[in-house]
């Protein structure tokens, strides 16, 4: 009989020559189990979060005082806020597509939203994600696109949530309204036309993004107008819309696309992943639900010092015709344009805390590059302005944190000036993958490790 101290492999000469070769393949599967699952553990995914036209200081972690958003700011005190990052381009394709693809706009030939349209404007290079999915990872990308259609080439998305361009013509497919209509329309949630403002509640209208009804604030271009008033004025743009939609927020854009990063997750949770969530608020319409459009009571909402400035030394002062209305400089309008613009971020803040818990679910918070940002501002009423557009700082700086546990430390704060234009190479860096030569864009690992000092930013 064998003693219990009988080498494996003495004990192998033992066996009979087929009894040999199954126990030497076991043997040699057990030292390369241990290989394998180290290399499965030690993969970094990656999960971007970005809004549409939220302005740096509309997160608690900036100093807002009003704005309450533990979510965001739980991606701050685990990792690193810039305090001072900027869009290259205060636009939303523009600086979208160089967010994606590490390069100027000058190199994209992205330089306005209208380009995306058309397929052979695009010059940049393959996106951080064309990468990932090559290197092995599944890719998947959740809201507003708003970019070059090559640039969507390879998401992993189901088809019953493919990639949607932000307008029907760009190549993709169904549009991002038309997409948010139809999720509306199989939720039994009743649409309207524009006709149909007879029929409705007096204070309701047609928000034309969703096409269905919400209920107008003093900021509406159309508040308390008449019906007949209201049949002959021109064409109103998304941004002439702020009010409350009258529909279960359970419905709302916000959450339809924040649930399509959270089945991504859950169907990616054992591989490596590149997931992007992109949400279109606090972009306009400002049209948030209850309980988020009575979250905040105008009257207590702080003006921005400069509404009055009455931009005479301005090189912005005839830039564009909605800079002019002086709705924006009015203060109690401006109070109810800012409570509502906050009650998006704060629904949006509550979703990131489930999408954060979702990683924590899988176990995959120590092991995913979380990057929070931003395309562009919001003026808010600033200089008594709305929209983007102008290199104002509450245009072109933005909300920028990044989170990866035992790569970032907690708490890190970075004043230099940045470029979301770094996210590219910064992205590539921490997720192992080999650096792109030839962008317009440089790692901020340096920077965050404190072993590298920028002072200016493109």
């Amino acid at each position: 009989m064998l003693s219990a101290r009988v080498s494996p492999l003495i004990y192998l000469h033992q066996l009979s020559e087929s009894m040999k070769s199954i126990f030497f393949s076991f043997f040699l599967l057990l030292l390369v189990l241990p290989a394998c699952a180290e290399q499965t553990d030690t993969r970094t995914n990656l999960l971007v979060i970005m809004t549409d036209q939220q302005r740096f200081d509309a997160l608690s972690a900036a100093g807002n005082s009003v704005l309450e958003t533990p979510n965001i700011d739980r991606i701050a005190n685990e990792g690193v806020l810039f305090e001072n990052a900027y869009t290259p381009v205060p636009v939303c394709a523009p600086a979208r597509t160089s967010i994606l693809s590490g390069q100027s706009i000058d190199n994209t030939g992205i330089d306005r939203n209208t380009p995306v349209y058309t397929p052979e404007a695009y010059r940049g290079g393959a996106s951080f994600d064309m990468l990932l999915s090559e290197a092995g990872y599944k890719t998947g990308y959740y809201g507003k696109w708003h970019s070059p259609q090559e640039l969507a080439a390879r998401y992993d998305n189901t088809d019953d949530y493919p990639v949607t361009a932000t307008s029907g013509n760009a190549g993709l497919g169904i549009g991002m309204s038309e997409f948010y209509r139809n999720y509306l329309d199989a939720a039994g949630v009743p649409g309207f036309k524009s006709a149909d403002r007879y029929d409705l509640p007096e204070g309701q209208l047609v928000d034309t993004y969703s096409r269905r009804p919400y209920e107008l604030n003093p900021m509406d271009k159309r508040f308390g107008l008449s019906m007949e008033e209201v049949g002959a004025m021109e064409k109103i743009s998304q941004g002439d819309i702020p009010g409350t939609l009258q529909i279960d927020t359970a419905h709302s854009i916000t959450v339809m696309e924040a649930r399509g990063v959270l089945d991504a997750i859950d169907r990616f949770a054992d591989e490596p992943f590149s997931l992007t969530v992109s949400f279109h608020y606090p972009h306009p319409p400002y049209t948030p639900a209850e309980p988020y459009a009575s979250l905040y009571p105008p009257d207590e909402m702080p003006l921005p010092e400069s509404i009055s400035d009455d931009r005479e030394q301005s090189p912005y002062k005839e830039a564009n015709r909605n800079y002019e209305s002086p709705r924006y400089s009015d203060p109690e309008k401006v109070r109810h344009f800012i409570a509502t613009y906050y009650g998006l971020v704060k629904e949006i803040d509550d979703w990131v805390g489930k999408i954060l818990d979702k990683l924590d679910e899988h176990g995959l918070a120590e092991s995913t590059l979380v990057v929070f940002v931003s395309d562009h501002g919001e003026m808010l009423g600033s200089h008594g302005m709305t929209s983007k557009n102008i290199f104002y700082e509450e245009s072109v700086r933005v909300p920028f944190l990044m989170r990866l546990p035992g790569a970032i430390a907690a708490g890190t704060r970075v004043d230099d000036p940045v470029s979301t234009r770094d996210i590219f190479p910064t992205v590539l860096d921490y997720l192992g993958q080999p650096p792109r030569e030839g962008i317009d864009s440089e790692s901020l690992r340096g920077v965050i490790d404190g072993a590298e000092e920028r002072d200016f930013a493109i």
